[in-house]
């Protein structure tokens, strides 16, 4: 009798582990190959975990409503749209990959708690890094792509001003800036801009869409003044050629501003590293030579 109960109950948990990883199978089955959409590689730090982080956000789709899907629209496509990652990330994604990452995060708290007997809220704290990490890298990479984006336009207006100097039409020159400029952000963005002209789309709403795209008061004002020139007829050349030796200025007050504010920046580590060695390395003979005369 009791043979038949073992043998019972090892059917049972065959029968559960067979189940469950049909059950796994299937939900992974279902999930369409990203490749199969008109996407571009993710980044780094979203393909160390692309595989669950796709099947996260495959789901999470239909359990979210239609108010949390444009609230997260809003608050994770712009964000994405900054960083140039709109190609090969969406807002599940970026959701799925701080729920995959804060699940990491604290399974590997958890082990380090328990084998260093720490405090357990260290663990909620290592969870709550692990799943704001996505955002905060997605915000440095826009923070990153702008500065990059700045200090390539001026290159690249200079090109547009030769071309549309030596008669070729605005759009042909932004193409030939778009093809004899070197690789960044400033490239990719007049790319897209040519590719959006091409599509049927207006120069000035093409170069609106970049604007948004940049997101910076420069850009800005650059889009303003050749949407205004082209409204009111003038020639594209001295405006550009003076919209290119403004943002090099700018870069170079931009430059002149962050060597000042390097000997600040040095005054912590200073203060907290470098003056206590210098006074351990000057007291401490000091300190023996009166312990000797007092002893």
């Amino acid at each position: 009798m009791s043979n038949a109960l073992v043998w019972l109950a090892i059917l049972g948990i065959c029968f559960s582990v067979s189940t469950l990883c049909w059950w796994g199978w299937r939900l992974i089955a279902t999930v369409p190959d990203a490749q199969s959409r008109d996407r571009e590689s993710p980044p780094v730090v979203f393909r160390l975990l692309w595989p669950l982080i796709r099947i996260l956000a495959f789901y999470l789709g239909p359990v979210l409503t239609l108010p949390q899907l444009s609230r997260l629209q809003i608050r994770y496509g712009r964000r994405i749209v900054l960083a140039g990652y709109d190609y090969a990330l969406k807002p599940a994604d970026v959701l799925a990959a701080q729920l995959s990452y804060g699940v990491l995060f604290a399974l590997s708290g958890s082990v380090v708690q328990v084998a260093l007997e720490l405090p357990f809220w260290l663990v909620l704290l290592a969870g709550g890094y692990g799943a704001a990490y996505p955002w905060l890298w997605l915000g440095q990479q826009a923070s990153r792509r702008c500065k990059r984006f700045l200090r390539e336009l001026p290159f690249f207006l200079d090109v547009v001003v030769l071309c549309v100097e030596g008669g070729i039409t605005p759009n042909n020159a932004m193409q030939q800036a778009a093809q004899k400029g070197p690789q960044g952000p400033a490239r990719q963005e007049f790319e897209r801009t040519v590719r959006d002209m091409r599509s049927g789309m207006s120069r000035v709403d093409a170069l609106r869409g970049m604007a948004e795209r940049v997101d910076h008061v420069a850009i800005r004002h650059l889009v303003a003044a050749m949407i205004q020139a082209e409204n009111l007829g003038m020639n594209l050349g001295p405006i550009l050629r003076q919209q290119a030796e403004h943002r090099r200025t700018e870069r170079f007050l931009l430059a002149e501003k962050l060597a000042m504010e390097a000997p600040v920046k040095m005054l912590l580590p200073l203060v907290a590293f470098i003056f206590p060695c210098t006074f351990i390395v000057i007291g401490f003979p000091i300190y023996v030579l009166m312990a000797e005369a007092f002893r």
